[in-house]
Parts: C-alpha cells; sequence; structure tokens
C-alpha cells in the first residue's frame, strides 16, 4: 500500500508557481521573444515579476532537528475543561518545521511522532500512551480525550523544546 504524501499549502502554492513559470519561460523563448516590447510581453514580464517577488516572502525554519538526536522529544502541554494540566512527551521521527505563508502567518509542519507518554502535573501520575502518529492527529486526540477546543495554530504556544516554547525560534 503506497502512503499519499504530506502536501502543504506553501508546495501547493510552489508548484502552481513552477507551472506558471514554465509557461511564462516558454512564452519568453518563443519565435517572438525579439518583440519584448508588446503589451503581451510586458503583461507577462510583470507577473513574472510579482510572482517571484512573492516567492522571496516564502520562508522555512527547522525548529527541531533530529539529525543529531535520533530521540529528540519535543513537550506539549494542554489544559483540559476541568482544569487538570497534563505535559505530553513526543519523540520527532521527523524535523519539526515552520513555514511562513504568504499572508505572513506561519504553519508548522506535520511530523510523524511517537507520542510516549502524558503526565498531569497535579499529582506527577504518568500515563504511558507509545502511540506513533502525526503531530496534528494527536493533538486532535488530546483536545477530543481532555475535552478542551482550539486549533493547531496554537501549537505554537503550546509546544516546548528544550524548555522553550516554539513561538521564540521564529
Amino acid at each position: 500500500m503506497d502512503k499519499k504524501p504530506n502536501v502543504t499549502e506553501v508546495e501547493i502554492y510552489l508548484i502552481a508557481k513552477v507551472k506558471e513559470l514554465r509557461i511564462q519561460r516558454g512564452i519568453s523563448q518563443s519565435q517572438l521573444a525579439h518583440l519584448l516590447d508588446a503589451p503581451i510581453y510586458k503583461l507577462e514580464l510583470l507577473e513574472l515579476k510579482r510572482a517571484l517577488i512573492k516567492l522571496r516572502s516564502l520562508e522555512s525554519k527547522i525548529l527541531v532537528s533530529i539529525k543529531d538526536d535520533p530521540n529528540k522529544f519535543i513537550v506539549l502541554t494542554e489544559t483540559d475543561s476541568l482544569g487538570e494540566t497534563y505535559r505530553y512527551k513526543i519523540i520527532l521521527k521527523e524535523y519539526l518545521t515552520a513555514f511562513r505563508l504568504l499572508d505572513g502567518s506561519w504553519k508548522l509542519s506535520n511530523p510523524e511522532c511517537k507520542f510516549e507518554k502524558r503526565k498531569r502535573v497535579s499529582d506527577n501520575v504518568t500515563e504511558v500512551l507509545d502511540r506513533n502518529i502525526k503531530l496534528n492527529r494527536g493533538f486532535e486526540n488530546i483536545k477530543h480525550a481532555l475535552n478542551v477546543v482550539g486549533n493547531n495554530s496554537e501549537l505554537f504556544d503550546i509546544i516546548t523544546s528544550e524548555g522553550l516554547v516554539l513561538r521564540t525560534y521564529l
């Protein structure tokens, strides 16, 4: 069974822009390319310039690398609907990366992880989870189990690596 690749919005945008650039390259290399003063070519060149400016605004940052430590972990802290706080130890199986989108916001990658254990902060009771799952799906499961609402953009503020929240790495 083939596993479908995880395609992010950034990758979809980049694929679309590469296709546009190929089309525009084909136009600019046509037999009429010496007529760059023609209005159609001016419009195409201006569109190409705008696309390149947008592409330059895209950015990615590796927030947590597993290159030197295959057991690198992050900690997700969440509070349930009754006010009890839990800390989840999550071992990363892939790099944890942030992508800057065209609107300037950041989106977190969805790496494969091992949700190893959770600890209830009030009494230090630890529960072994031992589940391999994607980060976003694991977070959805946590929200469901703790009866909380929220969105995945808050992960930047509730996940820590080496004691710092992810947002500080941006």
